[in-house]
């Protein structure tokens, strides 16, 4: 699953945080949250919006049957907004120091998708969200810190490099990584405040893992 912005705004930002938690292979271009590449900017948006999941889902636990309603709808969710109109639903919920998510149950396009298929857009919602958090706190935690480990052999290879480079390369290679770690120890920082599950949930989240994995992209379907 690509992890861009790439359908409906209710699922959007969630996988941009998550890709923006995982190192970057070499040749790839980073997915960010800001225009530019403003890492102080991302590091503010990946706090105002993990902020906003925690609050928005503190008294939320999975139940069988709303973890089974996301699974089964997951795939057309991605697909009730094209890209450009997702991209801006996300951006408008960012209001002031706050991420609105109530901006997102509200939306027209995403209730009329509710409604049709049987659904309650805000429960439907939180029970998603819910999901969403257990997984991010999973996925990134373990990227962030396979990520960590891999830079000092990034610098290694950036010194090894240093009279091939030039200084002025080399000071610019140094200061990217030196901003990469600022940035995953922040987004490691942040991910530790995501929901933990427990009991029952954590049981339920167990027992589903392998169809949670194949749906939300982690794995294909039938992978051993």
């Amino acid at each position: 699953m690509s992890h861009a912005l790439r359908g409906g705004a209710i699922v959007a930002l969630p996988l941009v945080l998550l890709a923006a938690s995982r190192p970057v292979a070499r040749g790839q271009e980073p997915v960010l949250l800001t225009e530019g590449g403003d890492l102080a900017a991302m590091r503010q948006r990946v706090s105002t919006f993990v902020a906003a999941l925690v609050e928005y889902t503190k008294d939320v636990r999975l139940s069988a049957a709303g973890l089974q309603s996301v699974l089964d709808h997951y795939a057309a969710l991605e697909q009730v907004h094209g890209e450009e109109e997702a991209r801006q639903i996300v951006e408008r919920a960012f209001q002031g120091d706050g991420y609105d998510f109530g901006l997102l149950v509200r939306d027209p396009t995403y209730v009329a998708w509710c409604r049709e298929r049987g659904l309650e857009p805000e429960p439907f919602f939180r029970q998603f969200l819910r999901l969403q958090a257990l997984w991010m706190r999973e996925e990134s935690l373990g990227a962030l810190a396979r990520a960590l480990e891999e830079l000092p052999g990034q610098r290694a290879e950036i010194d090894a490099a240093r009279a091939q480079m030039g200084e002025e390369a080399y000071a610019s290679g140094v200061a990217a990584l030196d901003e990469a770690k600022a940035m995953i120890v922040h987004t490691r920082g942040m991910m530790e405040q995501l929901p933990v599950p427990e009991g029952e949930e954590a049981a339920l989240l167990e027992q589903h893992d392998r169809r949670i994995r194949e749906t939300l992209g982690q794995e294909e379907p039938g992978r051993e």
